[in-house]
């Protein structure tokens, strides 16, 4: 009985350390989601989801006007051409391609779903770039509506206070005059989604810390230019985030050559493959050198004191490049 009760256990210990975000690091500042790993077979409700880990490592997803107060959402449904009656969270498209989105009803309420994403790499996040897709798969309205876009640093799902990104917005492509039900469209064809939505902001994310990129999509109310309120369905595809660190970028002839320093360490990661390095302070006194080939070295510098100083790259081809820094 101890035995099981030990097993039992170590389990529950397993279970709340299991990691619930994805991160950048400094050999990987792009983060893609194509969200194909979706169930996709046709009309499936009460598939599981579980906020940070399943089906999505990293992923949220809550309704935030539930009584008395928002809820996660641990379900999702699957919907296409031929199905569009599920409300909530939606895995759209085919078998081969799926979108990650919503279908929204008054018992509903307003969906939100987003990414967390850690910073693990050795150095503050100056700002992100951010691409995605939107798929609009039922039209159900005169007026279009949107996903809109917002981040908030070491959040929930579920806050408040989201910074809003209008560039990032999906505004839906097709709106009908006159229309106040449900109608069925392909949302992998062109006229139906917008490819490509991108902007990059400004954000300051320290060594350890982590953002939510969040997608919210409302309940849009029947007005007089809009009635019948009754919302679009409307999803996201190929996510990419990519991620700037404070660093310096230096162009050579044959591509880039990428430095990043903090405190402790200075990581360069090059297109090809580097043979030596020797860093130089401003006096020409030779600080460090290393053999390197590889694509990437990352080199202590903790013992050096704060100031400019020169790492020289040399390449397995011969070229040299040059790069100046500050600790």
């Amino acid at each position: 009985m101890k035995k099981i009760t030990t097993i039992l256990a170590l389990f529950c210990v397993i279970g709340l350390n299991a990691q619930d975000y994805v991160e950048f690091t400094n050999t990987e500042l792009t983060y893609s989601q194509d969200f194909n790993g979706l169930e996709s077979i046709e009309a499936s409700t009460n598939v599981v989801w579980t906020n940070g880990t399943t089906p999505l490592l990293g992923w949220y997803a809550a309704k935030l006007m539930q009584d008395p107060a928002p809820q996660d959402i641990t379900i999702y449904s699957t919907g296409s051409l031929t199905t569009t009656g599920a409300t909530g969270l939606v895995s759209f498209g085919t078998d081969t391609d799926r979108a990650l989105g919503s279908r929204i009803a008054n018992a509903t309420g307003n969906v939100a779903y987003g990414v967390k994403i850690k910073n693990s790499t050795s150095a503050p996040i100056t700002s992100l770039h951010v691409t995605y897709s939107g798929e609009q798969w039922t039209y159900a309205n005169a007026c279009p509506q949107v996903l809109s876009f917002g981040y908030k640093l070491n959040a929930d799902i579920k806050d408040t206070a989201f910074t809003a990104v209008p560039e990032l917005q999906f505004s839906s492509p097709i709106f009908v005059a006159g229309i106040t039900a449900t109608n069925k469209i392909d949302g992998n064809l062109a006229e139906n989604k917008v490819v490509g939505i991108t902007h990059t902001f400004n954000v300051n994310i320290p060594v350890g810390d982590s953002i939510v990129l969040r997608w919210l999509d409302i309940n849009d109310p029947g007005t007089t230019e809009c009635p019948g309120g009754v919302d679009h369905a409307l999803s996201i595809d190929d996510v990419s985030v990519t991620a700037t660190l404070q660093s310096g970028v230096h162009q050579t002839r044959d591509g880039n050559i990428k430095l990043f320093v903090s405190q402790d360490e200075l990581v360069i990661k090059g297109d090809k493959i580097m043979k030596n390095i020797v860093i130089y302070n401003t006096l020409g006194s030779r600080m460090h050198a290393q053999s390197v080939e590889s694509g990437e070295i990352a080199i202590p510098v903790n013992q050096m004191s704060g100031g400019i100083y020169f790492a020289k790259v040399t390449l397995i081809d011969g070229s040299e490049s040059t790069i100046r820094f500050i600790k």
